[in-house]
């Protein structure tokens, strides 16, 4: 059901005249007399309708609003990311292959480039914000889908989005507890690309890794963790709930994020996320 004109008109002031991100707006016109507070979803799309107004319907704006629709009709060709999470879609929390049949379950968002020009040098961070815990590190520089993920560096590794696409970020996986003993020679596929390779064990530490990795908890999505996922290293989260800000940063200091809840599980299938709002700070 569509929001009335007048929430909508809030929702905008809120967003687009005060910079406020979407879970403060959620609770700012909860506040406002007479105003629900709709699902994180429905203002983000109310959010990107402003964008989208016809002249004459911007003209019906109060002033400042109407200023500021300009402004951003303007900038309109600047690439402009956007974070894009559903946990029903098998595309954001699914199931993927490392090798011949070693399996691995992501929970993933997609980074939408909804301005008119191509998004260069993306890089996406991860931050834990609660719990705290020494090992892990300040922030985690996540892994591009479709990219190699055997890297023994730790580095980000920036993308360009073209206008209109979208590409996929890894968050955190999970594993199944291996079985047995790893044969001598490994043969597969790169995840989700379905790019070949042959490795010998136990030369290649990386591989070696991947079959020792053991069951409960799940790991941040980096290079390296990808490389050797190994529980009590400072990218394995144990079994609990982690509050994380996922941001990503493309240009001249652009950026966008959002805050997630990472429910790390004992068994790994049941690895999940979901959207929340942005904790509030320490007073």
């Amino acid at each position: 059901m569509s929001a009335p004109w007048e929430h909508k008109v809030r929702i905008w002031e809120h967003i687009w005249l005060h910079g406020l991100p979407i879970d403060r707006v959620r609770y700012m016109v909860g506040l406002d007399s007479g105003v629900p507070e709709y699902a994180w979803e429905k203002v983000r799309d109310i959010r990107y309708e402003f964008l989208k107004l016809t002249e004459a319907q911007a003209m019906t704006l109060p002033e400042p609003l109407r200023l500021r629709w300009r402004e951003l009709q303007e900038e309109e060709w600047k690439p402009y990311l956007v974070l894009e999470f559903d946990p029903r879609r098998s595309e954001d929390i699914g199931e993927y292959i490392f090798a011949e049949g070693q399996r691995a379950r992501f929970c993933c968002i997609r980074v939408r480039n909804r301005g008119k020009s191509t998004a260069g040098e993306c890089v996406g961070r991860l931050t834990i914000l609660s719990p705290g815990d020494k090992r892990h590190l300040g922030h985690y520089n996540l892994h591009w889908a479709f990219d190699d993920p055997y890297q023994l560096a730790d580095v980000a590794r920036p993308i360009d989005i073209p206008a209109g696409d979208y590409r996929r970020l890894d968050v955190a996986f999970s594993l199944p507890k291996r079985q047995g003993e790893a044969s001598e020679t490994v043969k597969g596929r790169v995840m989700t690309t379905g790019k070949p390779f042959t490795i010998r064990l136990p030369s290649d530490p990386n591989i070696r890794h991947h079959f020792e990795a053991e069951s409960g908890g799940c790991w941040i999505a980096t290079h390296l963790a990808l490389s050797t996922h190994r529980s009590g290293d400072q990218y394995h989260l144990a079994p609990g709930q982690y509050v994380v800000q996922v941001e990503v940063a493309w240009g001249d200091d652009q950026a966008e994020a959002e805050c997630f809840r990472v429910i790390s599980p004992s068994d790994w299938r049941q690895l999940s996320m979901e959207v929340i709002d942005r904790p509030e700070p320490p007073e």
